[in-house]
């Protein structure tokens, strides 16, 4: 991996672990005739890092089973976050998978923030928690 994509794997680890806690809260899904809007929540900061850390075990043990396997690569952060990367994520598996390609359609729409300090009701406590870290400078 090139240094930046680790740089958007450390970014997309406080992300997928924020997600990982608004989910159980919230609900995994927000479809999109749904009205509801999901607003800030009070994280624990302890259960944020235990949510990181199993990530980061999860990514090393993937990457050492895909080691020899090809693979695409894909994170919800990079390839579904955002409306507009839906279709050309699902042009990149079909060109991946050498098949056709149709219009792609979804249901679902994204429910939370989209920025941190939107999505945290203790933010600036995050913010203390990794100063100092790696983890610091992928902050909002």
């Amino acid at each position: 991996r090139s240094r930046r994509q680790r740089q958007m794997c450390i970014r997309d680890r406080i992300y997928h672990a924020l997600s990982n806690i608004r989910a159980r809260q919230f609900g995994y899904h927000t479809k999109t005739t749904e009205k509801r809007e999901q607003g800030k929540v009070q994280i624990d900061l302890d259960e944020l890092l235990k949510w990181m850390r199993a990530s980061e075990e999860l990514n090393v043990y993937e990457e050492r089973l895909l080691k020899s396997v090809p693979h695409l690569s894909l994170t919800y952060e990079k390839n579904l976050l955002d409306s507009e990367t839906h279709q050309p994520t699902l042009q990149l598996i079909c060109d991946y998978l050498n098949i056709g390609c149709g219009k792609g359609k979804t249901k679902y729409r994204k429910g939370a923030p989209k920025t941190l300090r939107d999505s945290v009701e203790n933010y600036d406590e995050l913010v203390n928690f990794v100063k100092d870290t790696p983890y610091e400078k992928y902050l909002d």
